[in-house]
């Protein structure tokens, strides 16, 4: 039996896709005893960048989140006091939106959002129940 000289390196390429169809990948080493990661990447794209999330209350900011299901949690701050998810979408301006931004750092510098998302009371209702 031979013995193998320098790490071991495993490319592994997950089935799945972001937002922009670009699949992921990641190389592992193996050689250290226990498998860690050490390069991530677009395959496909040359440039990493991951979408990011805001979500919107009266026109405000209430919370954000790397994913949609993160910021759609967000809600669980406004929750109504008295009466339904419905009746609280249903009040003039709440309009309860989700804006999607290209990455994290375009969120930071005030760039436009890639797409507006109008969020319904049915939404929220399923998002916060999965929270509980």
């Amino acid at each position: 039996m031979g013995s193998c000289s320098g790490p071991l390196v495993v490319f592994i390429s997950f089935g799945f896709n972001d937002v922009r169809g670009s699949l992921l990948g990641c190389a592992l080493d193996v050689s250290q005893g226990a498998p860690w990661c050490f390069g991530l990447a677009w395959v496909g794209d040359s440039e990493v960048a991951m979408t990011f999330f805001e979500a919107l209350w009266h026109g405000e900011g209430i919370g954000d989140g790397a994913d949609f299901e993160e910021a759609l949690a967000s809600y669980v701050a406004v929750k109504p006091e008295e009466g339904t998810w419905q009746e609280a979408c249903a009040e003039p301006g709440a309009s309860p939106c989700i804006k999607r931004y290209g990455s994290f750092d375009a969120y930071l510098d005030n760039a436009d959002e890639l797409e507006t998302i109008p969020v319904t009371a049915a939404m929220i209702g399923a998002a916060l129940e999965q929270l509980a």
